[in-house]
């Protein structure tokens, strides 16, 4: 296919289950693009240079309020080798329209690049509790969202939001994302290794996090040889965090004040301007060694302790087997903001 919009795209799925697009096509999404189990979205000859990867852009002022592409519940989707733009400075945001939304069973994302999203997040993976394979590999996810701005352009965006059991995230680039560059809401069996969060024009509130808002099991899974890192004036306020107590608001509590079980964090390594570099709080049974952060301190960190953000545990709050080094701390909310800045 030469070009079109969502309804090219529909039409060739409704027709054999996939849809091929040819190498620099354009393609505006005017509609929601609904992905069906064992149907597939490519560019011809699969490249991996971004000019010659089809383009999916979201025209502006578009209407409609959910993902992009939608591919929830179907299983062994696959969408690789494309671009899709979320043309966020021609949209006002909308919590619900993520660039792909994929969860299904044995599905596949890889090798796109996916920018600009004008939802919360860039890729939606995290609501399908039976979600099991699911493997994001190999994409670039870069400026999405605003930090520590509630006027327009708008709020802040996540990289990729995952929960999956036997699953597989690894080798991607998430360049730029303000509010978590990956946020893992559980799943056993799981790796997440060889990503790179970077930060270089717009500041975020964490890298990676293990994420109890769902009150998910972690056994078995691990966050591993993952790069962090910021520069040019850049900060994150939480480069890896092993539960979410730091998002717990003790006089209103939400499911980030749950607990979990089971994460395992090593051999990770960064450097850069960081609130906290790493805190575990809200996960028992965690693994926590052999992480390396290069650390300069954000002091406009909420509760800054000099010498004290590089590495806390909240010991009542938190069990197993940590490297040395930690310091005992209570850093409930609002110790992740302030969110302004």
């Amino acid at each position: 296919m030469n070009g079109g919009n969502s309804d090219t795209i529909i039409a060739a799925l409704n027709l054999n289950g996939v849809a091929e697009l040819c190498q620099g096509a354009f393609f505006s999404a005017n509609k929601v693009i609904q992905v069906q189990a064992g149907q597939r979205i490519f560019t011809t000859g699969y490249p991996t240079n971004d000019a010659q990867k089809a383009l999916i852009q979201v025209p502006a002022n578009a209407t409609y309020s959910t993902p992009v592409i939608q591919a929830y519940s179907g299983s062994n989707v696959q969408i690789r080798n494309i671009r899709i733009d979320g043309n966020r400075a021609q949209n006002p945001y909308n919590y619900s329209r993520a660039l792909i939304a994929i969860s299904g069973n044995n599905s596949l994302l890889d090798h796109v690049s996916a920018t600009n999203t004008s939802g919360l997040a860039a890729i939606a993976a995290s609501d399908n509790p039976n979600c099991n394979g699911l493997r994001i590999t190999n994409n670039f996810i870069g400026n999405n969202g605003f930090h520590a701005s509630n006027n327009p352009p708008g709020p802040f965006a996540n990289g990729i939001d995952y929960r999956c059991k036997n699953g597989y995230v690894g080798y991607n680039e998430i360049r730029n994302a303000t509010d978590g560059a990956i946020s893992f809401y559980g799943g056993t069996n799981t790796i997440i290794e060889h990503n790179w969060v970077a930060n270089d024009s717009r500041s975020l509130f964490s890298g990676i996090i293990a994420a109890t808002l769902y009150h998910g099991d972690f056994t078995g899974s691990i966050v591993r040889n993952n790069l962090i890192e910021t520069c040019c004036g850049q900060h994150i306020h939480v480069a890896l965090a092993i539960g979410t107590h730091l998002w717990c608001d003790d006089n209103n509590p939400t499911g980030d004040c749950q607990t979990s079980s089971g994460a395992t964090f090593i051999n990770n390594s960064g450097s850069g301007t960081y609130g906290f570099g790493i805190v575990v709080d809200g996960m028992l049974n965690a693994t926590v060694q052999g992480n390396n952060l290069v650390m300069t301190q954000w002091t406009g960190q909420s509760c800054y302790i000099p010498n004290q953000n590089w590495y806390v545990v909240n010991v009542p709050h938190a069990s197993g087997s940590f490297q040395p080094g930690y310091v005992n701390r209570y850093v409930h909310w609002p110790c992740l903001g302030p969110i302004n800045q």
